[in-house]
């Protein structure tokens, strides 16, 4: 922005509100609302510049020792204020008093340990609401993954409330990294093939970062705000209740989305990189711009340094991805039904688990928003030959942890935890698995910090909606204060408690309500092993069903058979299932040289009378509406339903019959010298999804080994002109070949089930 000088002008809105130029003190009374504060000597220290714009004041010429004091943008309207010109200026006064009336000052209210409203705002009224101000920033970043010589810049929105950016009070602020809420498509209808690879490698360039040429103020940055600027956002309006309580919100599609600049690399370090640039820059150790062509800075100087990063899925996944940076400033992190492990979101014990090998590279494309409007060619293809990069690596790994893995783990090779964390997990959760839940717990104790879990009874979705106003209670609180509690506690230091929570908050399967554990490891265990009245136990891939739906609907009847063994036993009093359940198999395979051959294990619970579960389905957990939420007016209180059933799955794990070395740990699943051989006996330990999960006295503990489980698509041997008719020309799905057996030793196999 070109700059031009212009003197700056100040007067009163009235006679009543003169500037008292006497050098007697203002009343105590007055005492909030000086314009400046004197030192000893009697000399103006501090300047409030707020004050005077808040005002309202009109303006006359002012200068000092021939400088003006204002700068202005192109409109001739005041820009910068030189603050310390000013107070040079006004040196000569011993205390400067309110200019025309006095304006009450709003701070964060706390009460009870919680937030207390401060502003009038509901997800219907906050995109309208003059009391949030609202801006967008363009944050720079270390690396330069689009190649264009300098460091990529991610578009960044902002909703601060007025009081906060009037200066009243240093915001703590919430930040939601979610690369999904600028906007998803199919990649396969945006992007081509590309012949020639890009290397990840090739984009770690980090150059020189730009100079700032100004700096403007966040008023000035929100005069320029348009509704446009942030309603592509999917997210934008989720965190509402905090916001109307206080807290700022921040959020960004990061790297590659629509606004920002760079490539979309889902899981990456520079994906993490690029978040963590905004926690600095709320933490004031980082540059961010008015736009991304001008060199105008502007500071989070109404942030109070604290921020704390929450979302739900790949946003959680993008929390739990900054927190592994030690970034100083972010002080806790919630994440929700959140992949801990990239690996293990798309592989598990060496084979793959979705329907093609690329699902990294699927979800990149996927997020890209940046492309999606047709510009940018030459940049496009660029990102197109990164994309085959991504595939190849992939492909060629074969479900197996390789280096694309490990740049993407944030669970097994982090030493830099060091926030509090608070991680909400779905039981039912068959998309992101409570494994992740484990992963994370594991990397933050291996760091020394405990973190809290509450682990419900719902699938992959959120516990309580924004936009349909729902609320869940968490024993004596909704789930909705539980969150401003933590955040008001580890935030704002209020002392409410919350860090007293269990280490492990479960929602019991049997009736919806809590138990506290000390944590998710057995506390004992029983064993479950295969009837050896005969040896061995052959079990057949041919005809076997792939999906999770169809085995519950034919396989799972009770009784062993060609594609099942059966290990079982009566439960006579009430037991629960508590951790990882751990199924040690000494097996050989007849065809090891086919295509992802795999051994799976179910852990059913079973009963011959009908029993209440808890069955999320594709939309989400049947809930019934009980009341009034006792924390929002306007929220709904509900209660989830559970359905009756015969039989449900407890817990369930796949693994390769090529790699009996693969572990729990997603980096034990490599790729070994003196791979498993046909006709050969091995050693396999496959690892059981954890849980917690109370089985009824009277009921049956059924598990099952079979050669699948949990897969998404049945894949049979199609030709390469169905997978062209597919939409499968550049990236092959994951083929479940049949054609082979595995034999049980039934004397040297059994299953080591953790209880409470």
């Amino acid at each position: 922005m070109k700059r031009r000088l212009l003197s700056f002008f100040l007067c009163c809105l009235c006679v009543a509100g003169a500037l008292c130029m006497s050098g007697s003190a203002c009343s105590a009374g007055e005492a909030d609302f000086l314009l400046g504060d004197a030192d000893v000597n009697g000399e103006i220290e501090i300047i409030d510049i707020t004050v005077i714009l808040r005002h309202g004041a009109l303006m006359k010429a002012l200068s000092f020792k021939g400088e003006n004091l204002g700068d202005v943008n192109r409109d001739g309207d005041i820009d910068i204020i030189d603050a310390t010109l000013l107070q040079r200026s006004l040196a000569g006064m011993f205390v400067a008093c309110p200019i025309g009336n006095p304006v009450a000052r709003r701070t964060m209210r706390f009460e009870n340990g919680t937030a207390q409203r401060i502003l009038d705002l509901t997800v219907d009224n906050v995109a309208e609401s003059a009391d949030v101000v609202r801006f967008t920033v363009y944050v720079e970043t270390d690396y330069d993954t689009d190649l264009d010589g300098k460091p990529d810049l991610v578009k960044t929105w902002v909703q601060l409330p007025r009081p906060a950016a009037e200066g009243d009070y240093p915001a703590p602020v919430i930040l939601e990294a979610n690369p999904y809420s600028a906007g998803t498509r199919d990649p396969r209808t945006v992007f081509s093939s590309a012949v020639e690879e890009l290397p990840e490698s090739l984009l770690h360039n980090q150059p020189s970062k730009r100079v700032p040429a100004g700096c403007v103020t966040t008023e000035y940055a929100a005069s320029l705000f348009k509704s446009s600027d942030i309603d592509y956002y999917t997210n934008y309006r989720d965190h509402s209740d905090l916001l109307s309580r206080g807290f700022a919100v921040a959020g960004s599609a990061g790297l590659g989305t629509k606004g920002s600049e760079g490539f979309t690399l889902s899981g990456s370090r520079m994906e993490a990189d690029a978040f963590k640039c905004i926690v600095e820059w709320l933490c004031g150790d980082r540059a961010a711009y008015i736009d991304r062509d001008d060199n105008c800075a502007v500071k989070a100087d109404w942030s109070s340094g604290s921020v704390g990063m929450t979302g739900f899925s790949y946003s959680g996944a993008a929390a739990l991805e900054v927190a592994a940076s030690g970034v100083k400033g972010l002080k806790t992190i919630v994440p929700v039904s959140a992949p801990a492990s990239w690996y293990d979101y798309t592989n598990s014990q060496g084979t793959p688990t979705t329907a093609e090998y690329d699902y990294g590279a699927f979800l990149s494309g996927f997020c890209a928003s940046r492309f999606f409007d047709g510009a940018l060619p030459p940049l496009k293809a660029l990102y197109e030959r990164w994309r085959l990069y991504a595939v190849n690596e992939q492909a060629a790994l074969q479900g197996n942890y390789g280096a694309y893995w490990e740049s993407r783990d944030y669970t097994s090779y982090t030493e830099s935890l060091k926030t509090s964390a608070l991680i909400v997990q779905g039981l039912n959760d068959d998309n992101v698995t409570p494994k992740h839940a484990d992963l994370m717990r594991r990397a933050f104790e291996r760091c020394g910090i405990t973190p809290k879990l509450l682990l419900l009874q719902n699938g992959h979705t959120r516990p309580a909606g924004s936009n349909d106003c729902t609320d869940i209670m968490i024993e004596d609180m909704t789930y909705k204060e539980l969150l401003n509690r933590w955040f008001s506690h580890y935030l704002a230091g209020v002392v409410n408690g919350i860090e007293n929570l269990p280490c492990v908050l479960a929602q019991n399967n049997t009736d919806g309500s809590f138990t506290h554990y000390d944590s998710l490891d057995e506390e004992s265990s029983m064993s479950l092993s295969p009837d050896c009245s005969a040896e061995f136990t052959q079990v057949s891939a041919k005809g076997a069903y792939k999906t999770t739906g169809n085995l519950m609907e034919h396989t799972l009847n009770g009784q062993s058979c060609d594609c099942a063994a059966l290990w079982k036993t009566e439960v006579k009093q009430p037991i629960t299932v508590k951790g990882t359940a751990e199924i040690a198999l000494r097996l050989k395979t007849d065809n090891l040289s086919t295509d992802n051959p795999t051994v799976a294990a179910i852990l059913v619970d079973y009963s011959d009378e009908p029993f209440d579960a808890f069955v999320p389905t594709s939309s989400g957990i049947s809930q019934t509406v009980i009341g009034g939420s006792p924390y929002i007016d306007s929220d709904k209180l509900v209660r989830w339903n559970n359905t009756p059933v015969h039989r449900k799955i407890i817990a369930s794990g796949i693994m390769d019959l090529r790699d009996p070395h693969a572990g729990y740990l997603p980096s034990s699943a490599v790729d070994t010298a003196n791979p498993a051989q046909s006709g050969e006996w091995y050693e396999y330990r496959l690892y059981l999804n954890p849980n917690i999960y109370t089985i009824e006295a009277g009921h049956r503990l059924e598990l099952y080994i079979l050669p699948y489980v949990g897969l998404p698509n049945e894949w049979d041997n199609y030709t390469p002109e169905e997978l062209e008719a597919l939409g499968y020309t550049d990236s092959p799905p994951v083929i479940r070949r049949d054609d082979y057996t595995f034999t049980i030793d039934n004397r040297n196999s059994a299953a080591h089930i953790p209880l409470a």
